[in-house]
């Protein structure tokens, strides 16, 4: 093999293995290392006379008798001589060897043995560097298996709770919309037993005109007109009753309630020095100013993840006052300090479901508010747009105020004094 890459360049070592033959599945022999090649040729040579052949004759063509100067070579220092000169004259005392002193082949395989010996450590040298970089390499991808493994665990858990999440929403959704549906089905029947009665009564007054024309003075005639008479009042008390339960269920307004849990906090907080009191709050602003018949439809509160506390509790009391619940991570900034903004998605979900509601009430002092409520009483302004705060300076926004259809002034009422 030494001989082959001493005495050919890396183009005539990739030639010849074509001419003999060897294949490399996917590859071209001319990107196949020539230390590979070169150990193929080896075996080739000493396996097959044809290849053997092949590797003679180039040999010999590269190593020309007449060009190698072989006494004066002999002159310098053997040791001094690069690889291929090495080569050249090694195949030459091989070639011609009757006619070369003993003592010049022994130096020429003194020195190949020394090249050769040098060539193995310094491809063992190699060899070690790369299994240790293999080595480093392997423990990183561990690390980072073990990070990835780490990672798809906390997404799999934060996948089932968005999905149990979801599930609940759809559930009380469910609910929602089966009560409204149940509403508009009672909201039918009686707009059909209100035309049912006036045809009927429409029918009994025609009966009563012709009646009254040619009624007979007979006490039977009279019988049965006043009996007609009495059943008219009759029917016309029940459709006035009909018409006036249509009329208050027709002006039922449906209030959708978006609560803005941290601005409220800390507001009750620092005013009262006390806590919200869910129920209370929405108790007031369903019922509104009493000008009007009202209902909730809907409520949602936006609540900040605390990591520190186990806030599991506080969702079920919110729950089951009727709210859909929605929590949002602190994110924490490059200074240290933290923040979570539910903004966004509070008027996200207003303008998602405006169509449900006859009022929306939000519930925060946040001035960001203002264009959402300019937005809804220009583009919605069938729905009237109020706003629930506390008399707080710093938390609360004059504009936010100023804007709104109504304001709800939030104050010990709704408050749940700390011990």
């Amino acid at each position: 093999m030494f001989l082959i890459t001493s005495c050919l360049t890396p183009q005539e070592i990739s030639s010849l293995s074509k001419k003999i033959g060897l294949s490399y599945d996917g590859y071209r022999a001319g990107s196949i290392p020539c230390e590979v090649l070169a150990t193929d040729l080896t075996q080739e040579f000493y396996s097959d006379f044809d290849s053997a052949k092949l590797v003679v004759d180039l040999m010999d063509v590269k190593c020309n008798f007449e060009e190698v100067i072989f006494d004066a070579d002999m002159e310098r220092k053997l040791s001094s001589l690069p690889d291929e000169e090495v080569g050249w004259l090694l195949w030459v005392l091989f070639a011609k060897s009757e006619e070369q002193p003993e003592e010049s082949i022994d130096s020429i395989l003194d020195i190949f043995q020394e090249r050769l010996l040098e060539s193995h450590l310094r491809v063992a040298g190699e060899e070690k560097e790369s299994y240790a970089n293999t080595l480093e390499e392997a423990e990183r991808l561990k690390r980072v298996m073990k990070e990835m493994e780490r990672r798809q665990e906390k997404f799999k858990h934060l996948k089932e709770r968005l999905e149990k999440k979801i599930e609940e929403l759809l559930r009380k959704l469910s609910q929602k919309d089966s009560s409204l549906k149940g509403l508009s089905f009672r909201c039918e029947n009686l707009e059909k037993e209100n035309w049912q009665l006036k045809s009927e009564l429409a029918s009994i007054k025609e009966k009563m005109g012709n009646i009254e024309k040619v009624r007979e003075k007979s006490e039977k005639d009279i019988q049965d007109v006043e009996l007609l008479k009495e059943r008219i009042r009759s029917l016309e008390k029940e459709l006035a009753l009909k018409e006036e339960k249509l009329k208050n269920i027709r002006n039922l307004k449906r209030v959708g309630v978006f609560v803005d849990s941290q601005n409220l906090y800390y507001a009750a907080k620092e005013e009262f020095n006390g806590k919200l009191d869910y129920r209370a709050l929405l108790d007031k602003v369903v019922k509104g100013s009493g000008k009007e018949d009202r209902f909730l439809a809907s409520a949602y509160t936006y609540v900040v993840e605390n990591p520190e506390k186990d806030q599991t509790r506080f969702k079920e009391v919110l729950e089951n006052l009727g709210f859909q619940v929605k929590f949002r991570e602190l994110i924490e900034r490059s200074d240290g300090s933290r923040k979570a903004n539910w903004d966004l998605g509070l008027t996200i979900d207003i303008l998602q479901n405006i169509s449900r509601f006859d009022v929306v009430v939000i519930a925060s002092g946040d001035g960001d508010f203002v264009d959402l409520i300019k937005y809804l009483k220009r583009q919605h302004d069938e729905v009237k747009v109020e706003v629930a705060a506390f008399p707080s300076k710093q938390r609360t926004s004059q504009r936010l105020i100023k804007e709104a259809d109504y304001f709800h002034e939030l104050g010990q009422e709704v408050i749940i004094k700390e011990d």
